[in-house]
């Protein structure tokens, strides 16, 4: 016969099949059968296949045209081969050879012979009349499907990635309860587990079998026939599994059938798979019920797979077999340029190598490899493996059962008829499953998935997929990446995917799973109604089906009256056209009805509801009249798509609008309007108001708002309570100079206008009530307390109240005037006077974001005025110097600036140096190593975290110590000197018992570290059980809280020589008087009887009386110890 197959090409060129390679010869009188050969058995023989049947029955014989010399014949010239007759008999013979000599071990003992240490002996014939099967190992032809597209024998060889579906438990085999035609009635031919006419293990017929009843049979299952309960029977295991042979580098997906082929459960159990490993290579999980094994680098001969088959109950080890073969020599390659490459009838190898081919395997088993470049590769019939290798590859699986690897580059995969495996790679790819029951995996990329008719399984793996089940049964796995699945109404195909059947009403029950990462249902196209629960894990309606939910995270609602409802995740759920009913439930979630009359309820959490405006429908005015409940937490009625007016008023729960209705609000506390001249009140609890373009009117009322009119001419009234308003920047529009001229009225509270956007100068006069610049107009200012200011040389003045005034980046000028006042210069040279008042000047460092190093803010000059200032630079994180006495603060971070009028200084992060003035100051290090110095005055000095060292030098000074924040550690071992004047060491901080000894200079516990002291006359310890030692200068002790003890070691201690006596301050109930070493001394103390004023006391004994001072009585204890000397020892008890 004369048969030409003929491909146009893009440049119309046409490709023309060498039929010189083959004739087809039809055989009428053979039986219809197949027959197999490893090429070890054909030898001389030649290649001779004997194909399935057409559809009339008879069996064509494929041969190949040899010619002169095995020379191709030409076209014209078809060529006959060897008598095929002849060739089948030589071949029945090799069988009956190897029957007899291997049958046992092979069904026996369940090895499997090697023959030349490398290729399996694999010899099958298989006929349906009068022929016997031989019963031999394999019923299955050589192939290469089930194979990988790598290729690793290549020096850049990377071995598959695996699907993120993970390592998954297999599920049953062939053993399940199913639904289908099998014959499990008995009524069949027999076969595993089933019944039929002419018996089968396990199964009854009514010729018997082996442990099955029939007419002729036996009963041997143990059937329930007493209504006994039957003993479970573990799986038999009939020899190890022979798989499909492998190619060396290649690797192999095999499958749980491949795995269970020679195991029966007489109870028809479910069958499951664990614990595989294989000899050499390596295997791993890739699906459920599917494994990917990747073999050694070069390796060839055969690869023993063990495991264990449980039924549920038991379990039992089982083995399977694979050979791998080196590549066949008679393999079709192209060229490094663009070929037209077309296969044979039979199993085809063929290998484009580089170059923008085409390929078309068509009949049979054929192994495409596309090589690098981009490539269109066809399947055609047959259960085909494609490998698109490098570039933008097109892959078209055809008829069969095919599998399908994109490789690199964005590849588009078309499974098309049969349950096809598609495995899209590296790259952005494009899977469509087809018809059948496909596993489509996008692995690496941004890829696009659908599985079209069938019930498909769809993994998108890493990074943003956007997956679709399509009709039918599907199983969706987003997992990473922010994935969108979409369902609904089954959309069409692509390329030969069957459509629902006619009586079809959904697309099918479906499983999704999204995985980690933010992943979306996208139902949109459908029309009818939708009931989703993310806390459930439902999906279901008319369109759809019923589809089980697994880490979504949003949904997209269509046309109908849709119910949606989260769960306790941050949701997003838009119900879009309809009547729908939206729940966020807990969880901060965005809330959208779209058109309709929707009711939307946020839950708890901090949801934003958003509000549509319509599209442009004839006749069509607003979105419909909805129902919002923000439920608890901050939530957000978000109408910034309205063009029209919007008045909110959430006191009185109410919105509406020409394009949003007329709707219902509750626990709303957010509002963002249009672009319209919007109206927005707030209520008694703490709002935010944004107007957005138009000319706005806000009113905060009562509660902490954050107001903002956005532009145009806005008039935002804060109410009582702490209020910010914020001044916008307009967007840079021609003919557009400012955000309009406002009016800004912060009521009652500290209000604050924040105008950080502004790039240009602002120049703001909380005395004169104005605000004006380039940007923000000119507008007026009425009870506003703090103002922000942005990039510009920026001009602020406070008023008589306690003002925040902060320039941030510009050369500004901020004077506080009357008032305690916080004012920052921000970035630049700025001049920042404080005014009258007690005011802070806080100085920010600059930290050059490029490699971190640090940069000055600018020549600064800070001039606290009257009142008691202080210079804040606890935001710098290296030393900085700063000098009250000298005017100067200078350091990398700030450069060199002016100081003058401050008392307080306090230091950041680094070794600080602080020095005081005459007067009273406060100086505190922070944390770092500082070395901070009083001067004169009374000064109190705090070091901080670090070991620190302080200096009093004249007056009477404070040296207090502070506790960490979290209460670990201490704060460092600090060398404290009081100099000159009584000075005083203060750990009234520490919560945990401290020991201070005067007398050695030390000052020890968990939470100041240990502190060395010199010129110390007071001590104050804190909320535990305190240990305070005086000296034999003239001490004041308090041990402050808890059972504290104060110690006296001598005599001198206490001498009262007429310059004072020392003083215990806090004498509580608990707290004791050690004089314990004094009375070793001279022999003892004791206390006597309350003396009277004028009374000698006894020797060695203590008495005690009151005396009335400037401040208040004291208690005076008093004892003799030696009247000779007239020594005698006093304190004061306060």
């Amino acid at each position: 016969m004369d048969e030409k197959l003929i491909l146009e090409r893009p440049d119309s060129q046409q490709a023309v099949a060498p039929m010189n390679r083959y004739e087809i010869a039809d055989r009428p009188e053979r039986k219809r059968g197949r027959l197999l050969l490893s090429a070890l058995f054909l030898g001389g023989l030649g290649s001779v296949f004997a194909s399935r049947d057409e559809a009339d029955g008879n069996a064509p014989a494929h041969r190949p045209g040899l010619g002169d010399g095995g020379a191709m014949a030409p076209v014209d010239e078809p060529q006959t081969g060897p008598d095929l007759a002849g060739a089948l008999d030589v071949i029945e013979n090799v069988a009956d050879y190897f029957r007899e000599l291997m049958a046992d071990f092979a069904l026996t003992t369940g090895t499997v012979p090697t023959v030349m240490g490398r290729l399996r002996a694999s010899v099958r014939l298989s006929f349906d009349e009068g022929r016997p099967d031989t019963g031999f190992v394999d019923d299955r032809p050589l192939q290469q499907s089930k194979r990988s597209a790598n290729d690793n024998g290549l020096p850049d060889f990377d071995f598959p990635r695996l699907s993120s579906f993970g390592n998954l438990p297999s599920t049953g085999g062939r053993n399940d309860d199913d639904d289908d035609d099998d014959d499990d009635d008995g009524n069949g031919n027999g076969g595993n587990n089933n019944g039929g006419n002419n018996g089968g293990n396990n199964g009854g017929g009514n010729n018997g079998g082996n442990n099955g009843g029939g007419n002729n049979g036996g009963d041997d299952d143990d059937d329930d026939d007493d209504g006994g309960t039957r003993s479970n029977r573990l799986p038999v295991v009939a020899g190890r599994n022979i798989l499909a042979n492998g190619f060396m580098n290649l690797s192999a997906i095999i499958l749980l059938d491949d795995l269970l082929a020679n195991t029966l459960d007489a109870d028809g159990d479910r069958l499951t798979i664990a614990n595989l490993t294989v000899s050499s290579g390596s295997v791993r999980a890739y699906a459920d019920g599917m494994w990917l094994y990747t073999p050694a680098r070069g390796e060839i001969g055969e690869v023993t797979f063990s495991y264990t088959v449980s039924d549920g109950s038991g379990s039992v080890a089982n083995g399977a077999l694979l050979a791998l073969l080196d590549w066949p020599a008679h393999e079709i390659k192209g060229t490094e340029g663009p070929d037209v490459l077309i296969g044979t009838p039979r199993p085809d190898i063929i290998a484009a190598l580089g170059g923008d081919d085409s390929v078309y395997g068509r009949e049979d088993d054929d192994l495409i490899l596309g090589g690098s470049g981009n490539d269109t590769l066809l399947g055609g019939d047959g259960d085909d493996t494609l490998h698109g290798d490098d570039g933008d590859d097109r892959l078209f699986g055809g008829n069969g059962d095919d599998i399908l690897f994109g490789g690199d580059g964005d590849d588009r995969l078309h499974g098309e008829a049969g349950d096809d495996i598609l495995i899209g790679e590296a790259g952005d790819d494009t899977l469509s499953g087809g018809s059948g029951d496909d596993r489509l995996f996008g692995e690496d990329g941004k890829d696009s998935i659908e599985g079209d008719a069938g019930d498909d399984l769809v993994d998108g793996g890493t990074e943003d997929d956007t997956l679709a089940g399509g009709s039918g049964d599907d199983t969706v796995l987003a997992s990473a990446g922010n994935d969108v699945i979409v369902t609904g109404a089954t959309s069409d195909e692509t390329r030969q995917a069957q459509p629902s059947p006619a009586n079809s009403e959904d697309d099918g029950d479906d499983s999704y799973s999204g995985g980690t990462g933010f992943d979306t249902l996208d139902a949109s196209a459908s029309t009818e109604t939708i009931v989703v629960d993310l806390e459930q894990g439902t999906a279901t309606g008319e369109e759809i089906g019923s589809d089980r939910l697994d880490s979504i995270e949003a949904v997209i609602g269509g046309t109908g009256d849709d119910q949606l409802a989260g769960d306790a995740a941050c949701n997003t759920l838009v119900g879009n056209d309809g009547n729908d009913v939206i729940d966020g439930r807990s969880g901060n979630d965005t809330l959208s009805g779209g058109q309709g009359n929707d009711t939307l309820a946020g839950g708890s959490g901090n949801d934003t509801i958003l509000v549509e405006a319509p599209a442009c429908v004839p006749g069509e005015t607003s979105d419909g009249n909805d129902s919002y409940s923000g439920g608890a937490g901050n939530d957000t009625l978000d109408a910034s798509a309205s063009t029209k007016t919007i008045v909110a008023d959430l006191e009185q729960g109410t919105a509406t609008g020409e394009e949003i209705g007329s709707d219902t609000l509750d626990s709303i506390e957010t509002v963002i309007g249009g672009t319209g001249d919007d109206q927005l009140a707030g209520d008694a609890t703490c709002n935010t108001l944004v107007g957005n373009d138009g000319n706005d009117v806000i009113d905060g009322r009562s509660g902490n708002d954050r107001l903002s009119g956005g532009q145009g001419d806005d008039t935002v009234a804060g109410g009582s309570g702490n209020d910010t308003m914020l001044v916008e920047a307009p967007a840079c529009v021609p003919g557009e100079a400012n955000d309009g001229d406002d009016t800004y009225d912060g009521g009652a509270g500290n209000d604050t206008l924040d105008a950080s956007a502004s790039t240009e100068t602002i120049v703001a006069d909380l005395e004169q009530g104005t605000a004006t610049g380039e940007e923000i107009g000119s507008d007026t200012v009425d009870s506003i307390e703090a103002v922000i200011t942005g990039s510009g040389d920026d001009q602020l003045a406070g008023d008589a109240a306690c003002n925040t005034l902060v320039g941030n980046d510009g050369n500004d000028v901020i004077d506080g005037r009357d008032g305690n006042d916080t004012l920052a210069g921000g970035q630049g040279n700025d001049i920042v006077a404080g005014g009258a008042g007690d005011d802070t000047v806080i100085v920010v460092a600059m930290i050059e974001t490029g490699n971190g190093t640090a940069t000055n803010d600018g020549t600064d000059s800070y001039s606290g005025g009257d009142g008691i200032d202080t210079l804040d630079l606890s935001a710098l994180v290296q030393e900085v110097l700063a000098d009250i006495e000298t005017g100067i603060a200078e350091g990398n971070e700030i450069g060199t600036d002016v100081i003058d009028g401050f008392e307080i200084i306090a230091g950041g992060q680094g070794g600080d140096r602080l020095s005081g003035g005459a007067g009273n100051n406060i100086l505190s290090g922070g944390s770092g190593n500082d070395v901070l110095r009083g001067r004169g005055g009374d000064d109190i000095l705090v070091g901080g975290a670090g070991n620190d060292t302080l200096e009093g030098n004249t007056g009477n000074d404070t040296f207090l110590v502070v506790i960490p924040p979290d209460a670990s550690g201490s704060d460092g071992n600090d060398l404290i000197d009081g100099n000159e004047a009584v000075d005083t060491y203060d750990a009234s901080a520490a919560t945990q018992a401290v020991v201070i000894d005067l007398d050695r200079g030390t000052a020890e516990g968990a939470e100041i570290g240990s502190d060395l002291l010199t010129a110390i006359e007071g001590a104050v310890g804190g909320k535990g059980d305190d240990v305070l030692v005086a000296d034999t200068a003239v001490n004041f002790l308090a041990g402050g809280d808890g059972a504290d003890v104060f110690v006296f070691r001598s005599v001198a201690s206490l001498a009262n020589d007429g310059s004072g006596r020392d003083e215990i301050r806090d004498f509580e109930v608990g707290d004791r008087i050690d004089l314990s070493k004094i009375a070793e001394a001279v022999g003892g103390l004791v206390f006597a009887q309350f003396a009277s004023d004028g009374q000698t006391p006894p020797v060695h004994q203590i008495t005690f009386y009151h005396e009335a001072f400037g401040d208040g009585e004291r208690t005076v204890v008093r004892a003799v110890v030696n009247l000779e000397r007239d020594e005698d020892l006093e304190f004061l008890i306060a």
